[in-house]
């Protein structure tokens, strides 16, 4: 899973599998990480986004673990590794919210495809 549409939910799955994937991570670091994860700077970020978005738009972002394993490191976390951190994601199959008749959920389908066959 590297890309997603970033709605509330999405970001709340993203949150609850590191937080169940990686035992003694706190809720607000948890959050931080993840808002790092997908290009913020803070979760106070992602939240004045999400207020910019609104409920009629889509955007899809992509994932960097790498960005959230950095993240947890400046927060006293011992290095996961970003490559242990996207197994734990790909292997929660975590149910995201999707917007089907948007094109870029189409063209995440389509890059998904494309990177699994690697």
């Amino acid at each position: 899973m590297r890309f997603f549409v970033l709605t509330p939910h999405n970001v709340a799955v993203l949150k609850n599998v590191l937080i169940h994937s990686f035992p003694g991570i706190k809720s607000g670091h948890a959050d931080e990480a993840v808002a790092a994860g997908i290009g913020f700077g803070s979760h106070a970020a992602l939240l004045a986004a999400f207020k910019v978005i609104g409920r009629n738009r889509r955007l899809v972002v992509w994932v960097f673990y790498d960005r959230m394993d950095r993240r947890l490191r400046e927060l006293g976390y011992a290095p996961f590794g970003a490559s242990n951190i996207a197994k734990a994601f790909e292997a929660a199959k975590a149910p995201l919210e999707q917007a089907e008749d948007d094109p870029f959920v189409t063209m995440r389908k389509w890059a998904d495809s494309v990177a699994n066959q690697n």
